[in-house]
């Protein structure tokens, strides 16, 4: 595995319902360049999208660690981007659903070991909430922190 694969792999498995923004900004962290024109589509007429922005090798990054058994993509709430601060220009749509313009349904990934239950993830489904705002606060304190170390 690469060190920027295993890097996000760590921090899904120690922050629960990741978001591709604060996968974005773990690349950033990593100065990796992410950066490109790969769209993630969530069906097969490429209406609905979950990201966009990125080169192949980040897509494939994920896209393995999915396949691998290491994490699993979940709908999201629209909330878990306002925290993580990137929402992509689209209008919002649902997950599992054709669209004749181009939508955006907010995912989140969570480490497959942390799903003893499948059952979490409508996007009306807010119980979650609070424990992820404190892990993302930690993670953001975390972040400064190490930021704060390389100047």
């Amino acid at each position: 595995m690469s060190i920027v694969k295993d890097m996000i792999l760590e921090y899904i498995r120690e922050n629960d319902f990741t978001t591709y923004a604060k996968i974005q900004a773990l690349f950033d962290e990593a100065e990796y360049d992410y950066k490109g024109d790969y769209t993630f589509f969530l069906d097969d007429n490429l209406s609905n999208s979950s990201w966009g922005g990125w080169n192949w090798e980040a897509y494939r990054m994920i896209e393995e660690l999915q396949e691998e058994g290491h994490i699993a993509m979940h709908n999201s709430q629209l909330v878990f981007y306002y925290i993580d601060g990137i929402i992509p220009m689209y209008p919002l749509g649902k997950r599992n659903k054709s669209y004749k313009r181009l939508r955006w349904t907010p995912v989140c990934f969570r480490p497959v070991p942390a799903l003893t239950d499948d059952t979490f993830v409508e996007s009306d489904h807010f119980a979650d909430v609070n424990t992820y705002i404190q892990r993302q606060i930690k993670a953001i304190r975390q972040l400064r922190q190490r930021k704060a170390k390389r100047v």
